[in-house]
């Protein structure tokens, strides 16, 4: 088993540390020590005799900037050409030309052919193996010995 907090672990043991903190912080504000009546602080600054006006219409005009950005006209848009709608060809119906009427030719009553003969290969017939033979001996130039000079 590992040692080591998971952050799923830490996050809920983050979550129950606030919660233990805000009941604790609650339980102790239900009965608070007697307060004392509201007492009216001294003001910090001296107030004037007269007050001030905060409605928009006493508000001075606002000077005009330096260089103003003025805006672009949007260009106006150019007219497409409408495509030219072409009437598909009309397809008109073939007009039915009286045809002869179809007559068999007589012909000759067909006689049995016979199939070509098919083609059969040859038999094989086994060939003798020829006999094992002696290995041949070593050239001269080869020293089959295993020593080495």
């Amino acid at each position: 088993m590992s040692h080591r907090v998971t952050r799923r672990t830490a996050l809920v043991l983050l979550v129950l540390a606030f919660v233990a903190a805000f009941t604790v912080a609650a339980n102790a504000g239900d009965s608070p020590a007697t307060k004392p009546a509201a007492t009216r602080s001294a003001p910090l600054a001296e107030e004037s005799g007269k007050a001030a006006d905060l409605s928009l219409t006493a508000a001075e005009t606002v000077p005009p900037l330096r260089d103003p950005i003025k805006p672009k006209p949007k260009p106006t848009p150019k007219h497409k050409p409408k495509p030219r709608v072409t009437p598909a060809p009309v397809m008109t119906a073939p007009t039915a030309t009286p045809t002869p009427a179809w007559t068999p030719t007589p012909t000759a009553t067909p006689q049995y052919v016979a199939p070509a003969p098919r083609y059969v290969p040859p038999r094989r017939t086994a060939t003798p193996k020829p006999a094992p033979t002696a290995p041949p001996e070593p050239s001269g130039d080869f020293d089959s010995s295993g020593d080495t000079p």
